[in-house]
């Protein structure tokens, strides 16, 4: 019998990281592609005073989470999200509208297919 209930108790443990890493990555994943929307809200609209804030934003959140969401998460591109994080920067100071948002979308392009690739599904167990 104590076998039984150490074995519940282990998978109970198994089951409960296992749901706290997607609930993790969920909100990571919507904070940084609503951080991206609004920069390319705020790149479209030419409000470049905000979108300079955003960018230094989207930079301190990325770098906050990186490291756990890239071991918590088996996707080879998460290693891009930081590479196009690098390159926002650069591309909004040269004036480069349509690589800047290029980039962007990237990013949120990454993080969103993550996610698919992240969530349980019988496709991605089996």
């Amino acid at each position: 019998m104590k076998r039984i209930v150490i074995c519940v108790l282990i998978l109970a443990g198994i089951l409960g990281v296992c749901v706290w890493e997607l609930i993790y990555f969920s909100r990571v994943r919507d904070e940084i592609v609503d951080t991206v929307d609004e920069i390319i809200t705020s790149c479209e609209e030419e409000e470049y005073d905000e979108l300079s804030e955003k960018i230094e934003e989207l930079e301190k959140k990325w770098d906050k989470q990186e490291g756990i969401v890239i071991n918590l998460v088996r996707y080879d591109r998460l290693e891009e999200v930081a590479e196009n994080i690098a390159q926002l920067r650069p591309l909004f100071e040269s004036g480069e509208t349509g690589e800047f948002l290029a980039q962007a979308e990237k990013i949120k392009k990454i993080m969103k297919d993550a996610w698919i690739y992240e969530k349980p599904s019988l496709k991605n167990i089996f």
